[in-house]
């Protein structure tokens, strides 16, 4: 990241946060988490507590805009920020496959010998 600008720092004690409004000049355009590792070293804090809402260009520019936030804690980051669509669904219990038990087996058998007689 070649030149940075902090457009607004504010400080959100009841989300106990740090909202961050960047610009930054670089040839390409950025990933997350080179963003969050920049933020990271930029104000001292662990990259786990940094939530990265917005990175915003335009054609043919080298200027982003960034909307960061950064956490006290990550138990914080995690009870105030969304999960994202990914991330829900691999929390979500797995439905676990039926073993035929043999309990079925029998009275399939059983039913069968009736049959014959």
């Amino acid at each position: 990241m070649e030149n940075f600008e902090i457009l607004e720092e504010k400080e959100n004690l009841l989300f106990n946060r740090k909202e961050l409004h960047l610009k930054i000049e670089i040839n390409s355009a950025p990933s997350r988490n080179d963003v969050r590792e920049f933020i990271s070293k930029k104000f001292s804090s662990p990259v786990e507590n940094i939530s990265i809402n917005k990175i915003l260009g335009n054609f043919g520019s080298r200027n982003f805009n960034i909307e960061a936030r950064i956490y006290t804690s990550k138990e914080d980051k995690d009870q105030t920020e969304l999960k994202s669509g990914r991330a829900t669904k691999d929390n979500v219990a797995k439905p676990v496959e039926e073993v035929p038990a043999e309990s079925e087996q029998t009275s399939t058998e059983t039913t069968k010998e009736e049959a014959q007689k």
